[in-house]
């Protein structure tokens, strides 16, 4: 049984999302969302970190959110950039260990062994992360989005 309070958070994240119209206008599964969303949550808090949390990635979400509805910013933006600017918000601390990229470096970690000083080629797009915990967390992100039950994007084409 979920408590209340994971309720009312999700609530919350699919509300700023709606209020966007990005449910609707990109087809965002509403069967799948709230696996994503509890996911989520999961993964932000496996570390127990008392900062880089799910909270965290929901006060940002939320900061993002009233950035766009209450600034000029939206007459340079379209939907598609909104719904990235959300996401990313959401999902830009996840499964945080809450150490530095510094320490994670310097003690040669399993992340820093893995990610340090990578490119990644994405679909002609070459991405230069230069940072341990940035790239874990983007990793974090796509192997979330490529499983099946927590892919609320598959509705979008690639182009």
């Amino acid at each position: 049984m979920l408590e209340c309070k994971q309720i009312e958070k999700y609530r919350f994240v699919w509300t700023l999302f709606d209020n966007l119209n990005l449910i609707q206008t990109y087809g965002i599964n509403m069967e799948k969302f709230p696996h994503f969303i509890f996911a989520v949550q999961e993964k932000y808090n496996q570390y127990q970190n008392p900062y880089h949390n799910y909270e965290h990635g929901i006060n940002v979400l939320h900061a993002t959110y009233l950035f766009i509805k209450t600034t000029k910013v939206m007459e340079h933006l379209d939907e598609f950039d909104n719904l990235c600017l959300l996401f990313s918000a959401l999902m830009h601390d996840i499964n945080h260990t809450g150490k530095t990229n510094g320490f994670e470096e310097n003690s040669f970690s399993n992340l820093a062994i893995q990610y340090n000083d990578i490119s990644v080629n994405m679909s002609s797009i070459i991405i230069h992360l230069s940072k341990v915990l940035e790239s874990h967390h983007v990793a974090t992100t796509f192997k979330m989005l490529r499983k099946k039950r927590l892919n609320v994007f598959h509705r979008l084409s690639y182009q």
